[in-house]
């Protein structure tokens, strides 16, 4: 198997090493960055097709606009700012998963009040799944990367439709 490389950002290795902390996979400490680099880039961590910079994409609705990283082992990384609903639909509150993660962004003031009736990302933050993010920022369970569009594709593409069409992805 051919060695994989990958330069991290300075943002992107602290996140790893917060990552790698909360797993107690290894001690961060210990560890250079080119192998935090190749643990990153293990093929079982990486979601088909996805680089290992990460995908930059965007969600919008009518009262928000949302910017995020689809991260390289399909986690999607909130950028700071970005705006989530105060109150979370009926379909929200039925996914206890999404409940406890809105509880414990908010408890941590990675979620705080926003003006106009929202809340907004306090930093930028990783969660477990893009579908995790739609329902924190939307307030609606059950939507994933059809919703996100790929930041500066031309023509325009979703994540699901980018997904799909990677090599080795569901397509």
């Amino acid at each position: 198997m051919p060695e994989l490389t990958v330069q991290l950002t300075e943002r992107q290795y602290e996140e790893l090493k917060r990552r790698a902390a909360r797993q107690s996979v290894f001690d961060p400490a210990m560890l250079a960055e080119e192998q935090l680099a190749a643990w990153l880039n293990r093929p079982e961590r990486l979601a088909p097709g996805v680089p290992a910079s990460g995908v930059p994409i965007r969600l919008t609705g009518r009262s928000f606009e949302a910017d995020a990283i689809h991260e390289p082992d399909g986690r999607c990384t909130v950028l700071k700012g970005t705006r989530a609903a105060r109150r979370p639909s009926a379909s929200f509150a039925r996914v206890r998963a999404y409940v406890e993660l809105r509880g414990r962004l908010i408890a941590e003031g990675d979620l705080a009040p926003a003006g106009g009736g929202s809340l907004a990302f306090a930093r930028d933050t990783t969660l477990p799944s893009v579908a995790a993010a739609t329902a924190i920022i939307t307030g609606y369970a059950g939507e994933g990367p059809d919703r996100w569009a790929i930041r500066g594709a031309e023509p325009s593409m979703t994540l699901g439709e980018w997904l799909a069409s990677a090599p080795g992805g569901p397509g």
